[in-house]
């Protein structure tokens, strides 16, 4: 049941994403046309196109050094994961392609670890912008840094696209002075994800994972862990910010202010996160991956019970076949002792930057 229903649903994500991108390949061509109808020669200045995705989300970010739609015959695109993020790209290149026979554009989609993605964007910012994509996903929390890091460095897409079309928290993220820098990708809305077998091999039903508290979860985690053998949730050993990051927005804080000033001393969630992550490994229920790939490898392998993650991580989820019907999801746990804490929160969209 939960297999069909999400199948379906990522079919749907695949294709509203595929038809987004292809409107950004569209504008450029648009451009192009419009420039050579100009008789007088213009020097070109240096723009990075760039599209965001949603809530840790993931945008795409289009990126040049030449004018702010470039014309180039190869469109290089840095992605990571496999199976949802490139696998989307890879499709708008194909339906561009059949749109548009005649156009001599092709799309060459590199994937990358995320780690890889932020570290290559990074030093070829600071570098002055040589080796950057045309497109690159970013996730929402990173947006400012970039934008506010290398300004100027970006594409104004502000009248290329109707925004009203996308909910304002997400517009708002890629945002500065009024000027809007990349398109939204998708949506990080948070949920739990766990293995309905192992949990009822340590007697435990869909209805005791409803509405849980982090105490209570850690409480399940342990006898699941000591009844099965196998560890209640897992994370990535050297990187923890998307359990991080799920909690703090459960209560509504994060790490600013809505003022844009440094929230870290005083932030009772994030002290709330980093204990409650640290009583998850001391009690042995908590599975330390060594990568973003390895996390999946573990769910996949059947080493781990659970995953805290957004949407997008279904995909990863559904390469285990041998495990259809096996999974199901469920509201986050909250912190019992913030008041403002609930079972909901978001980890970050991508976004699409051309």
């Amino acid at each position: 049941m939960f297999q069909k229903v999400r199948s379906e649903e990522h079919t749907s994500e695949l294709q509203s994403r595929s038809d987004l991108v292809c409107r950004l390949l569209l504008e450029k061509k648009k451009k192009k046309q419009k420039k050579k109808k100009k008789k007088k020669k213009i020097k070109k200045k240096n723009f990075y196109f760039f599209f965001f995705n949603d809530t840790a989300t993931t945008e795409i970010y289009t990126l040049s050094l030449h004018d702010a739609l470039p014309i180039s015959k190869t469109i290089t695109v840095w992605a990571w994961d496999d199976n949802f993020n490139v696998a989307v790209m890879k499709k708008a290149a194909e339906v561009y392609k059949k749109t548009n026979p005649n156009a001599n554009i092709n799309v060459d989609v590199v994937s990358l670890s995320k780690e890889d993605v932020y570290v290559k964007l990074q030093t070829a910012l600071a570098g002055g912008g040589s080796g950057l994509p045309d497109i690159v996903l970013l996730e929402d929390y990173v947006s400012g840094k970039y934008l506010n890091t290398f300004p100027g460095s970006f594409a104004d897409l502000t009248d290329s696209f109707d925004y009203s079309q996308f909910l304002d928290f997400k517009v708002d993220a890629v945002t500065v002075d009024g000027k809007t820098y990349a398109v939204p990708f998708d949506t990080g809305a948070t949920a739990l994800y766990y293995r309905e077998d192992i949990l009822e091999q340590a007697g435990y039903k869909e209805e005791d994972m409803q509405d849980l508290t982090w105490d209570e979860f850690i409480k399940i985690g342990k006898d699941v862990t000591e009844k099965t053998g196998t560890p209640m949730i897992v994370e990535i050993a050297n990187n923890k910010t998307t359990l991080v990051r799920a909690m703090m927005q459960s209560c509504g804080l994060w790490y600013y202010d809505q003022n844009g000033d440094i929230n870290i001393t005083n932030n009772e969630a994030l002290k709330a996160a980093f204990e409650t992550i640290s009583e998850m490994k001391e009690a042995g229920i908590l599975y330390e991956a060594e990568s973003t790939e390895g996390r999946a490898a573990a769910l996949n392998n059947g080493q781990v019970a659970s995953v805290v993650n957004a949407p997008w991580f279904i995909s990863s989820i559904k390469q285990a076949e041998d495990q259809s019907g096996l999974w199901r999801a469920v509201r986050i746990p909250r912190f019992a002792n913030i008041s403002s804490s609930v079972n909901a929160s978001n980890v970050g969209d991508r976004k699409s930057v051309v």
